[in-house]
Parts: C-alpha cells; structure tokens; sequence
C-alpha cells in the first residue's frame, strides 16, 4: 500500500537556515558628520566613531552596512563583537584609501582571538 501524504500538514517544514560563519562590513564616508548603520546596531555605531576619532577624522560621517553569510545566533556578545571589529577595520580601510570591506570569521565556542578572512572583493 502507497504511502498517502497528510491532509493535515498542507505545507513542508521550513528549512533551517545556515548558521552565520563570517560577517562583512562595508563603510562609505561621507561629509556629513551622521553615522548609520543598516541593520542599526549601536555597537557599530559607537565603533565607527571611536575609528574615526582616533583617525583624526571625527567630523566626518559615514554608513555602514553589515552582513553575514547564515543567520547570527540573536543575543550572541561574540556576534556583536565581531561586527564592531569589522566595522572598525571597514573605517580604516576606507580612510587609508582601500575598499572600506572587512570580512571576519565568526568566533567558535573555544576559540578567544578572532582570525581575519581575505577580502576576495579586491
């Protein structure tokens, strides 16, 4: 006898995403002294403006926009931490006269020091 599908289940369970390995940060200046951040997160905000400062640039602004390759785990610090990193790293780039990108790899439970990726958008 043929297996018949369920009348009560009419749609498939949803997949599951990927879990995130890395997060890039992209940073464009801009003369405006605002800084944003899509998706907003303070920490990178803060971030950028502690890069800039330190630059000596604090009068600028600039965007930056923040993604990863899978789905972050929510409420992570290390998460939170690698994206300001990355940001950090993007307001360099981009002030030194480079891309402005930054790839880091995410953190594994037992690792404490965060290893860079190449940037492969060069």
């Amino acid at each position: 006898m043929k297996a018949q599908p369920s009348r009560w289940c009419t749609v498939d369970p949803p997949e599951r995403q990927a879990a995130a390995r890395a997060v890039h940060a992209r940073f464009t200046p801009s003369e405006l002294p605002l800084l944003t951040s899509s998706p907003h997160r303070a920490m990178a905000i803060r971030a950028m403006a502690r890069t800039l400062s330190g630059l000596g640039r604090g009068y600028l602004g600039g965007h930056a926009e923040i993604t990863s390759d899978g789905a972050p785990p929510r409420g992570c610090r290390s998460v939170a931490l690698t994206e300001c990193l990355a940001v950090a790293r993007a307001v360099d780039s981009a002030l030194r006269g480079g891309r402005g990108t930054a790839w880091l790899r995410l953190p594994d439970r037992n690792e404490r020091n965060l290893r860079q990726l190449p940037d492969w958008n060069r």
